[in-house]
């Protein structure tokens, strides 16, 4: 059982842990609502580059975060991540979900017990490949805002351990999600049937967009000089929805292996395999190449080459099960 004088005391500590130097131009009222042994409510007003916390509901709230006391504490060490802690419906937000997203980017760790280092991209891992279905989640940040689609009703996301390069877009930037968020918007959005629509596990990786754009996932990886490595996976485009008429060679997806461990998908370096256009389908690509020190990278491709769809058609890629051996 946690005590109030306890988490009054935690809540003391997360205002002078504060980053003003995260808060240009910041001018918002948050309402804390913790939930259980301990819990109440706070209002946490920063403006100005200052934060100032105060006990009780504010009169004006931007957004309200709620979550269990247990959940503020993993918070507070930094063992806590938002989004998939938003996800599993652990933390409710009602307000402006980007500025909930944005809270815990104001503070330094503030619990009392050491926080253990944030777990590292691979590059590079000695467990192989990490979330290669796409199973856990990071949010995605553009031009260095955390993106939320729709009335900040959507959040998006990509595959956690995974880095990604935008390396080209058009009118807009492409949007992100984790298949059973992009289920639900097109339910609201395009009479959908709100399917979480995957090959493999819980979710699948969700990239769409009116217009063209060409990105990588990429994720490197511990090897051996000398060893043969393939990766392979599963994907499906949909060239403006899953309805007739179905049009390859719109969207294209080409996996490769940096056997060198580069990181930069245009480099000469890269072993890419087929660059397959095929559209409506499930595919199954795969790529091998020979490792030349002692970690190499792996890359997923996907160019989108309409330059505008229209307002009321999509183009959309679902990435499933990809694996190393």
């Amino acid at each position: 059982m946690t005590d109030r004088a306890t988490v009054d005391q935690s809540i003391q500590a997360m205002q002078d842990n504060f980053q003003p130097n995260r808060a240009d131009g910041l001018n918002v009222t948050y309402r804390l609502l913790l939930t259980g042994d301990g819990g109440g409510s706070w209002g946490i007003y920063i403006k100005d580059k200052q934060c100032k916390v105060r006990e009780g509901a504010p009169r004006r709230t931007d957004t309200t975060i709620t979550m269990s006391v247990e959940r503020y504490f993993q918070l507070s060490r930094a063992q806590l991540n938002v989004g998939n802690a938003y996800q599993r419906g652990e933390i409710n937000v009602s307000g402006n979900l980007q500025l909930a997203l944005k809270f815990v980017e104001l503070f330094s760790p503030w619990g009392n017990e050491t926080p253990p280092p944030p777990p590292p991209p691979p590059p590079p891992t000695t467990s192989g490949l990490v979330n290669g279905s796409f199973e856990e989640y990071q949010p995605f940040a553009y031009k260095g805002d955390v993106k939320v689609w729709k009335e900040n009703q959507y959040p998006e996301m990509y595959g956690k351990y995974w880095d990604l390069d935008i390396l080209k877009v058009g009118n807009s930037r492409p949007h992100l999600m984790d298949s059973k968020t992009f289920g639900l918007f097109t339910q609201k959005y395009f009479s959908g049937k709100g399917l979480n629509y995957k090959a493999h596990g819980g979710y699948s990786q969700v990239i769409t967009s009116r217009y063209k754009f060409d990105l990588a996932f990429r994720q490197t990886i511990s090897a051996q000089a000398g060893r043969s490595y393939t990766f392979k996976g599963r994907w499906v485009s949909y060239y403006k929805g899953s309805e007739p008429p179905y049009i390859d060679d719109i969207i294209f997806l080409t996996i490769g292996i940096d056997p060198t461990g580069g990181t930069d998908p245009r480099s000469g370096s890269v072993v890419w395999g087929t660059r397959d256009g095929k559209n409506n389908k499930w595919r199954d690509p795969s790529v091998s190449a020979t490792a030349k020190g002692d970690r190499i990278t792996v890359f997923i491709r996907i160019e989108n080459t309409e330059k505008d769809v229209g307002k009321t058609e999509l183009n959309t890629i679902h990435l499933d099960q990809f694996e190393l051996r």
